[in-house]
């Protein structure tokens, strides 16, 4: 008989899962992806493509409370709302952040103003995605690579665009 503290033996060095190995494989061709993308759309289509609509990757992810990445995320949705209302100021909402920890990965929706937002972020690399779509008018998408660069021992970060020369 075996307890809920310790694994029983068919459990130990068991291989992972296809679903799991599925996962990986795809966060890998993610990574990859948006790492070297000049078009910023193309990486943000296959996140939700291959991965959230898979409901395995929905469910591997634990929700997360990480402050200091709830405020990256708050501060790039700030830059990026301010490129379409710069004279309104908007603070981000509803941010729901999942973190794959195994994997290195975190992304998270929410919402700002009358927009909604989506979040990938790899920790290994310090590199993430973000989109910021309109509910309403003209249905234009922005795109943003960015990196997170922690300045001060408090937590604040830097916004650091990945590509200042593309507009998507």
């Amino acid at each position: 008989m075996t307890s809920s503290k310790n694994p029983s033996r068919s459990s130990i060095g068991s291989k992972p899962s296809a679903a799991s190995v599925h996962i990986a494989e795809n966060l890998a061709a993610l990574k990859t992806m948006m790492a070297s993308a000049t078009d910023f759309q193309k990486p943000m289509v296959f996140f939700m493509d291959a991965l959230v609509d898979d409901p395995n990757f929905m469910a591997a992810g634990k929700l997360s409370r990480d402050k200091k990445l709830k405020g990256l995320f708050r501060l790039i949705s700030e830059t990026l709302y301010r490129q379409v209302m710069p004279q309104h100021a908007q603070t981000a909402s509803h941010l729901l952040i999942t973190t794959l920890e195994k994997l290195s990965f975190s992304h998270s929706g929410g919402q700002i103003g009358n927009n909604i937002l989506t979040f990938i972020y790899f920790h290994d690399i310090d590199q993430g995605m973000a989109a910021m779509a309109g509910m309403t008018g003209p249905g234009e998408t922005l795109f943003a690579r960015f990196s997170a660069q922690q300045f001060i021992p408090s937590g604040d970060f830097s916004f650091v665009p990945g590509n200042s020369q593309t507009r998507h």
